[in-house]
């Protein structure tokens, strides 16, 4: 049976500004790396709905914008948690849990729980945040003295565990650092791809091998992704099949 994760109390904030991971083995559940170095796999927050909750003709899925003062987020409600939003109405505070999903390079929340709450329940929340966040960045000195000291991912969770320290924060923090790493590199390559194809395009698009060919510090598998993001993203179009222009 799938192991539930267990959910994290957060804010928007740290959703919106957060580094989603998707994991690379299968079936492996995809989560969310914040500044602060919490690694979430479903949120919990608490917000105000910000406006008339959509529902589908069919009822398969509905989703409503919520709020907390700090930042705002699409909440997307799927098959029988549809169900949910007619109990929800504009202006609203609720508390959600869900899971974070990236879309475009906009986070979202694919939402598992609603319910109505008090003001003073968001109260109550946000001062428990505070209170977890503070006791987070007391252990984060600890762990990245160990990460400091012991380049070895399972050697250092090891120690950090024999500390009493949870080890997901090493993970978190080895990870983010290879996932900025990565931003880097794909920042990199849209600002070739797309430097590429206006140079190279004689006004018929540019073909995927010329753009390999042109851009070779970077493997075709790298390349064909960021192309892919771009064609997503509306910033180049495909006027033939593997021909592309920017727009």
């Amino acid at each position: 049976m799938k192991k539930r994760m267990p959910s994290t109390r957060t804010n928007l904030e740290e959703i919106v500004r957060g580094y989603y991971v998707k994991d690379e083995e299968d079936f492996a559940p995809n989560y969310l790396i914040t500044e602060n170095y919490k690694k979430i796999y479903r949120a919990k927050i608490v917000a105000t709905v910000f406006n008339d909750p959509f529902i589908s003709e069919d009822e398969s899925y509905g989703r409503v914008l919520v709020d907390d003062t700090k930042e705002t987020i699409w909440a997307y409600f799927f098959r029988e948690n549809t169900a949910l939003l007619k109990n929800i109405s504009k202006g609203d505070i609720v508390q959600i849990v869900g899971k974070i999903y990236e879309w475009r390079n906009e986070k979202q929340l694919s939402v598992e729980a609603a319910s109505k709450v008090s003001p003073n329940f968001w109260v109550l929340h946000r001062l428990e945040l505070v209170k977890y966040n503070r006791h987070l960045k007391e252990q984060l000195k600890t762990a990245e003295k160990i990460k400091s000291e012991e380049k070895n991912l399972k050697k250092a969770k090891e120690k950090a565990e024999s500390m009493g320290l949870n080890p997901e924060i090493i993970e978190a923090l080895y990870e983010r650092d290879y996932v900025k790493e990565k931003d880097v590199d794909t920042t990199l390559i849209e600002d070739k791809v797309l430097s590429a194809i206006e140079r190279l395009d004689e006004g018929e698009g540019v073909e995927l091998d010329d753009l390999i060919s042109e851009i070779n510090e970077f493997s075709p598998e790298e390349i064909d992704a960021v192309v892919r993001d771009l064609l997503t993203r509306g910033e180049i179009f495909e006027p033939k099949i593997n021909r592309y222009m920017k727009v």
